[in-house]
């Protein structure tokens, strides 16, 4: 049976094709049925994904315009020979450990040189001293 509807060809990675096929079984529909409902579902979000794409594809060619201006107008000679474009990042440091220090007051103050703190098993440190009868 012909139909009027556009038709596509798409390739799938393997895993996708096996989704498909899992799908197909379990509705008793043609994976092309499938693919259909899920776009269908899936169209006003796809619509504004597309919409927000032209939009920013839009203001990145107004903003290459103006840089492109001002540049013309300033004068490419009165540049420096290398612009850095993006900074280096910061070096990477990491953080002193956070510690209670007794009698400061502060919770989790943190403390150049600290050793980490360690975690408590339960159970540790109930020798026979903590297990006698109190006198």
């Amino acid at each position: 049976m012909a139909t009027e509807k556009p038709r596509i060809t798409i390739t799938l990675e393997p895993h996708i094709y096996e989704l498909l096929q899992r799908f197909s079984r379990l509705d008793g529909k043609p994976m092309s049925g499938i693919v259909v409902e899920l776009l269908d579902i899936a169209s006003p979000a796809i619509e504004r994904l597309y919409e927000t794409m032209v939009r920013c594809r839009k203001e990145l060619r107004e903003a290459g315009a103006g840089i492109a201006e001002a540049v013309g107008k300033f004068g490419a000679s009165r540049l420096p020979a290398a612009v850095p474009v993006v900074s280096p990042p910061p070096p990477v440091v990491s953080p002193a450990p956070v510690v209670s220090v007794p009698g400061s007051g502060k919770v989790g103050a943190t403390v150049q040189g600290a050793a980490p703190p360690v975690p408590v098993k339960k159970g540790v440190g109930l020798g026979k001293r903590s297990q006698r009868k109190k006198r």
